[in-house]
């Protein structure tokens, strides 16, 4: 999108983010990679390759302070051999479980879908689930049964062979879904507009397409 400014308008931050591919997992095996070489590496050594790839001497310092603090913190540091998984109250005392992945959305997004499902067949709870390029963080109720919790680290991990299968059973009520169906029912002219010289609203398409 190319913008200009409006004669006599302040300028306005833009506040919606369209849906993105995400990063692709070529990638994110790249970015484990160099993650997990910083983490394992000393820092003059980190520092001179970070220096050869392009960063200068402030970056790179930042970097690898970055990896090793949190290497610090939790012992680990996700990268293409090794996903990091933690658990913590929010402020309003329900559970939070985060997976850390590099491995980008194209990998989160129906590996979020698949673990919303083990987590209701072996709790009963109904997760709220979001992925993105850095991970899938998991809202759960409060509980303090350890055996519940013990369930969705159990839910995080999953069977290879079981993943297409879970993932084709919740693949059609998700988000996901039927944003990829409203535009493409919009597209094949399935959705006409009342008024063929107006927008239809979001939400009206959405309602129409569901």
């Amino acid at each position: 999108v190319l913008v200009s400014p409006a004669p006599g308008q302040p300028g306005k931050l833009p506040f919606w983010h369209g849906d993105s591919l995400g990063r692709p997992v070529e990638v994110g095996r790249a970015l484990g990679k160099l993650t997990r070489s910083i983490a394992t590496s000393a820092p003059d050594d980190s520092a001179r390759e970070l220096r050869a790839s392009g960063l200068d001497e402030w970056a790179a310092h930042n970097l690898i302070r970055y990896v090793k603090e949190q290497q610090e913190v939790a012992g680990h540091v996700p990268s293409d051999k090794t996903l990091v998984i933690e658990k913590f109250r929010d402020e309003l005392g329900d559970w939070r479980v985060v997976v850390h992945s590099p491995f980008g959305a194209r990998v989160h997004a129906p590996w979020a879908l698949a673990i919303g499902n083990r987590i209701r067949e072996l709790t009963g709870l109904d997760a709220q689930i979001m992925h993105a390029d850095d991970g899938i963080v998991l809202r759960l109720p409060d509980v303090e049964d350890d055996v519940v919790l013990a369930g969705v680290a159990e839910a995080v991990v999953l069977d290879p062979d079981e993943v297409e299968a879970l993932v084709t059973a919740e693949a059609g009520g998700s988000a996901l879904f039927a944003a990829r169906f409203r535009e493409s029912a919009a597209r094949a002219l399935l959705l006409p507009r009342r008024n063929p010289g107006k927008r239809s609203p979001l939400w009206q398409q959405r309602q129409r397409s569901a």
